[in-house]
């Protein structure tokens, strides 16, 4: 299911690479919320959700134009 969230720096990715990246945790950590509060089925582990969301973070701090409403 998840991917390993630390295979490339943040600091290494290009803006575009940051933007897509970025679009993809997004949408990984709306399906694991989904199924951890909606159906009470965690798809990940605990850790490896805290992994993904700071990855996420990361990538907004360096690059703002990437931030949106929280997932």
């Amino acid at each position: 299911m998840a991917r390993d969230s630390g295979t490339i720096d943040v600091d290494a990715l290009t803006p575009a690479q940051g933007k897509a990246e970025h679009a993809r945790l997004e949408a990984e950590l709306r399906k694991h919320d989904e199924a951890y509060y909606q159906r009470d089925a965690p798809t990940v582990s605990d850790a490896e959700y805290d992994a993904l969301r700071r990855r996420y973070e990361a990538i907004e701090q360096r690059s703002p134009t990437c931030a949106r409403s929280p997932v």
